[in-house]
């Protein structure tokens, strides 16, 4: 996904093939003002793996805690790759058949 990689420069180093695991928790309400029921609500609390495939491309996936449909499988189907050069996000690389609201969770990570 890195399009250039200035290692020797870095500042920040990770370990290549690494993987860091996180938990990644969160709520989300939407209120649509004028219209009846127009509440959505929605909880999540799953584990992220970070994973260093090269000094500057590290690829983000999500494994769903408690799958309540198709749309869990989904997001956790393909992972989004990430070049980043000395901790700054340089562009993403996602795969071409990951969904847009997929990609975008990913990206919020």
């Amino acid at each position: 996904c890195s399009r250039e990689c200035p290692v020797a420069a870095a500042k920040l180093h990770y370990q290549t093939n690494g993987t860091y695991v996180y938990s990644y928790s969160g709520k989300s309400k939407i209120e649509m003002q004028g219209v009846e029921g127009g509440i959505t609500e929605t909880e999540w609390n799953n584990q992220v793996s970070l994973t260093w495939l090269t000094p500057c491309d590290l690829a983000i996936t999500i494994k769903v805690s408690n799958p309540q449909g198709p749309a869990d499988r989904f997001v956790e189907k393909y992972p989004l790759v990430v070049a980043v050069s000395d901790g700054r996000l340089q562009h993403v690389c996602a795969h071409p058949d990951d969904d847009g609201w997929a990609i975008n969770i990913k990206k919020g990570i």
